[in-house]
C-alpha cells in the first residue's frame, strides 16, 4: 500500500481518474462503506440491480459526492458485475480530498464513534 491509502483505489489518466467500486445494490440508504480486501472501494445503494438502475444510482451519487456533472462519470468496465471502473473527469486531487471522507469514517469505526452525516 502507498502512503495514501485511498490513492491504492484510484488510477490518475490525461482524461480524469478511474476509481475502482464495489457496488452493493438493494440497500436502505446510499453510502461508501470503505474498502474490500482486493482493492476496490465499497458503496452501498439503494437501486436493484435491474435494467441499469443501480447503474444509474450510482452515477447520480458519484456526481453529487464529487460536485460534478453527471456527463464527467462513465462506467468503463462491469456495467453488470458489482465491481466497477468508473472514470471520473475531474482532477486527482479533488477526487482524493473528496474521498478523504471514507478514510475519517473507518477512523472513527475503529475508535468505535458513531459515524453521522
Amino acid at each position: 500500500m502507498s502512503q495514501n491509502p485511498l490513492s491504492d483505489y484510484l488510477i490518475p489518466r490525461p482524461e480524469g481518474v478511474i476509481i475502482f467500486i464495489y457496488v452493493q445494490p438493494g440497500s436502505k440508504t446510499c453510502q461508501w462503506l470503505g474498502a474490500t480486501g482486493d482493492g476496490y472501494l465499497k458503496l452501498k445503494v439503494k437501486a436493484k440491480a435491474q435494467e441499469g438502475k443501480a447503474n444509474q444510482e450510482l452515477i447520480k451519487f458519484l456526481a453529487d459526492f464529487f460536485q460534478i456533472a453527471k456527463k464527467n462519470l462513465e462506467i468503463i468496465s462491469g456495467e453488470k458485475s458489482r465491481r466497477k471502473k468508473v472514470l471520473v473527469r475531474a482532477s486527482f486531487n479533488l477526487i482524493q480530498e473528496r474521498l478523504k471522507i471514507i478514510d475519517e469514517h473507518k477512523s472513527k469505526a475503529e475508535n468505535k464513534s458513531p459515524i453521522s452525516d
